[in-house]
């Protein structure tokens, strides 16, 4: 199967790109301006590891909600009998990858650790052991495996023309920096 790379760009794809977005300027913010947020928490009379994980937990549902909404005006309807053998085992084992990196650093930190629990007064022990043995950001790394993993279940040139390629190369951009700020700042 050949298909013509498209990186389209238009309305829907710019407010799906800011609902993606939208955590990891949440992130930056508590990741550079600790004291700032810790403020924001204090003024709203809520614990600042508490807001920054409800907050989270809330934008992740934005992301979704507005994922599914993109994905059904944009997307052709998915048929199972046009994924390939080699789309499913791709995605599967990118996917099943990402999300053993995942839930491996959600075992080794806990919430309060995968949460900025460290930078917001949570005393959290420092962990070597899997998944930080494997790659340097193991959870965003795990990520961008799922965001690509359903990028090759989902691979068309009908989904490469709606955007699909754009969205999961802007999103896995997003956890890059977000790696890159955490990792020098």
């Amino acid at each position: 199967m050949a298909i013509a790379p498209a990186f389209p760009f238009d309305e829907d794809l710019g407010l799906l790109f800011l609902a993606l977005s939208t955590p990891h300027i949440l992130y930056f913010f508590t990741w550079t301006c600790t004291g700032s947020f810790t403020r924001v928490a204090k003024t709203v009379g809520v614990e600042a590891f508490t807001l920054f994980y409800k907050l989270s937990v809330l934008i992740k549902f934005v992301q979704l909600g507005a994922l599914i909404m993109w994905g059904m005006k944009n997307l052709p309807t998915f048929k199972l009998e046009s994924l390939t053998p080699l789309q499913a085992v791709v995605g599967t084992i990118m996917f099943a990858a990402g999300q053993a990196l995942n839930m491996g650093v959600y075992n080794a930190l806990g919430k309060e650790g995968v949460y900025y629990g460290v930078r917001l007064g949570k005393p959290i022990a420092w962990y070597e052991g899997f998944p930080f043995t494997v790659v340097p950001h193991p959870q965003y790394v795990g990520c961008v495996l799922c965001i690509w993993g359903v990028v090759a279940v989902l691979l068309s040139q009908a989904n490469v023309d709606a955007g699909l390629l754009t969205i999961a190369t802007v999103w896995s951009g997003f956890y890059g920096i977000t790696g890159l700020i955490e990792h020098y700042f």
